[in-house]
Parts: structure tokens; C-alpha cells; sequence
């Protein structure tokens, strides 16, 4: 199954990018990705989640978000 994702201004009909709501020189995928892991971590340890955070033998932790990732 693939799922794709649209996020667009309502009143302009433009599609917005994740890249497109911060600076030029922000750096939003570290930001945004060391955020993400945090709460991973904190829901596996408060709420006993499932998210794989780090790499283990048998999965693939969690790298971070693309550049263009959707939302």
C-alpha cells in the first residue's frame, strides 16, 4: 500500500512543502528529526511504545525525516 500526502493552502490552491514554511538557512530536518526521536523515546518508555528508535539486529532505527518529507 502507498499512501501520498498533500498539504495545500486552502485559499491559494498552492501546495505547501515542509521546505517552504521555514528560512533559507534554517536547518529544520535536524530540528524536526531530533524532536521526533524524543518523543519516540519518551512514548516507548512512558506508554510502552513500539517505535524503533536505534538499530538493533533484526530492525532499522529511526535516521530522521527527508528534506522533502511530507506532512
Amino acid at each position: 500500500t502507498k499512501h501520498s500526502f498533500y498539504t495545500i493552502n486552502k485559499q491559494t490552491g498552492e501546495l505547501l512543502t515542509l521546505n517552504g514554511l521555514f528560512k533559507d538557512d534554517a536547518d529544520y530536518v535536524s530540528v524536526l528529526s531530533d524532536y521526533i526521536k524524543t518523543e519516540m523515546t519518551r512514548l516507548n518508555n512512558e506508554e510502552g511504545g513500539m517505535f524503533w528508535v536505534e538499530d538493533d539486529e533484526f530492525t532499522e532505527g529511526f535516521k530522521g525525516i527527508k528534506k522533502d518529507q511530507n506532512f
